[in-house]
């Protein structure tokens, strides 16, 4: 069973919930990546989910991207609070935690969400939306790539989670899994209110 380590922490209730979600990944299994194929140049291409990882407790791997506020942020800009990472294919992934943020701002964790979208169109989306948290464009998928989320066969982001604490450490991570808006948001503040 899957288990989610919040430091050396678990959290039974949500580690239950999300276990039967749990998809293994190819080191588990023994699978091996599909074999390549040339392109019409003659080159190999590959066809494997990403290689990049994270682990708990080590530094967030920093980035930027242009924002929804008009402007490129740095990961690394947000030390000094917790923040929620969250990861998704499309600005529209990123909606529901409109509901849950109140919860979040007051129990003093930032919302950040990465998403494969232009920034033009997250600008335009947050303000007609009325979104009060930071969405980043990552157009390439690179930076979902960086951190194990970009599906390459598919051609997509798979959902991603990750509370980094104040000094920008890994706390907690829920990679390729959806969780609810609510669950998200008490989990976040359980782990930002244990150390």
């Amino acid at each position: 069973m899957k288990r989610i380590r919040c430091g050396g922490m678990l959290v039974p209730a949500i580690a239950l919930a999300t276990a039967a979600f749990a998809q293994p990944d190819a080191r588990q299994t023994g699978k091996q990546p599909p074999p390549a194929t040339t392109s019409a140049s003659g080159a190999p291409q590959y066809h494997a989910r990403a290689s990049g990882q994270v682990s708990i407790g080590e530094l967030a791997p920093d980035f930027e991207l242009d924002g929804s506020n008009g402007k490129p942020v740095k990961l690394s800009s947000q030390r000094g609070h917790w923040v929620l990472l969250v990861f998704g294919d499309r600005k529209e992934s990123l909606l529901a935690l409109r509901d849950v943020y109140p919860s979040l701002d007051s129990a003093g964790v930032e919302l950040v969400g990465v998403c494969a979208e232009k920034a033009y169109i997250l600008v335009d989306y947050a303000k007609k939306s009325g979104l009060p948290y930071l969405m980043l464009a990552d157009v390439s998928r690179e930076i979902s790539e960086l951190y194990g989320l970009y599906d390459a066969e598919a051609r997509t982001v798979v959902p991603g989670y990750l509370i980094l604490d104040p000094d920008g450490n890994i706390r907690m991570t829920l990679l390729g899994q959806r969780l609810p808006a609510a669950d998200l948001a008490r989990l976040a503040i359980y782990v930002s209110t244990r150390t």
